[in-house]
């Protein structure tokens, strides 16, 4: 007797993407936050910087090691370079991420694809950028430069490497629906990181961060980035379904969304 259920014929394969864009919503399901929010949480960009955080403030060493760097520069040479470096590196995640926009593939509704799918990607960054000021007047952790008498700051998170990294997330997510090549799509991805680093990093030769600053930030600015995406950008989520066959047959069918 032939078993109805054939687990080992489920289709393995990813459900095909709409175009970029066309599922955006204002009304998420309760069950897609909930599946935006674990997927973001659990993402690696998230909980890896989040860790290494906690880590480098937990060392006693994110003190010592902000000025080591504040003064020795090792990268841009001098504080007023490194500064003008990060705000450049930071201007360049804003192109990158808009590059990207252009890069998906939005079907025949070009243009009305493009603006909901933008809309809800500025509404992600300026979620995040509130979640990072939120934190800094909760925290109220003062600046490297400011226990000198230098700058005037709170200093946890870093704006600087929440919103690049926050831009660096969505890139890499609108290159799964783009029409670049391969190659391209993740030069695209990496190069958004290196903007990210970049600014955050110039940040902290400029003696306005500490490390776990800007490891934090890196954690909340994917992870509210690819939290806000998820959820209003809409699609298919990951999960099992059934499927009946025409002959009768019941395939297991899996799906996700990486």
């Amino acid at each position: 007797m032939r078993l109805p259920l054939l687990l080992l014929l489920g289709t393995l394969t990813g459900p095909a993407a709409a175009d970029w864009g066309a599922d955006a919503t204002w009304r998420p399901s309760w069950g897609r936050i909930k599946h935006s929010f674990t997927k973001a949480a659990t993402h690696p960009m998230t909980w890896i910087p989040a860790l290494g955080g906690v880590a480098v403030y937990a060392s006693g060493h994110d003190e010592d090691w902000a000025e080591s760097i504040y003064h020795h520069t090792p990268v841009f040479g001098s504080n007023r370079k490194a500064d003008q470096a990060s705000n450049r590196f930071r201007n360049a995640a804003d192109s990158l991420w808009l590059i990207s926009i252009l890069a998906t593939d939005s079907g025949d509704e070009w243009f009305s694809n493009k603006v909901r799918g933008g809309l809800v990607q500025a509404g992600a960054l300026g979620a995040t950028r509130v979640a990072s000021n939120g934190l800094k007047a909760l925290v109220d952790r003062k600046e490297p430069a400011q226990e000198r008498g230098e700058a005037e700051g709170d200093a946890f998170p870093s704006n600087h490497a929440t919103g690049p990294f926050a831009q660096a997330a969505l890139i890499r997510e609108n290159m799964r629906q783009s029409y670049l090549p391969p190659l391209l799509a993740n030069t695209l991805t990496a190069a958004g990181y290196v903007a990210a680093t970049g600014s955050a990093y110039g940040r902290m030769e400029a003696g306005a961060h500490h490390l776990s600053d800007q490891l934090a930030g890196m954690a909340i600015g994917n992870f509210v980035a690819m939290f806000v995406n998820e959820a209003f950008m809409g699609g298919e989520e990951s999960g099992v379904s059934l499927a009946v066959a025409p002959d009768g047959t019941t395939l297991l069918n899996f799906s996700w969304r990486l």
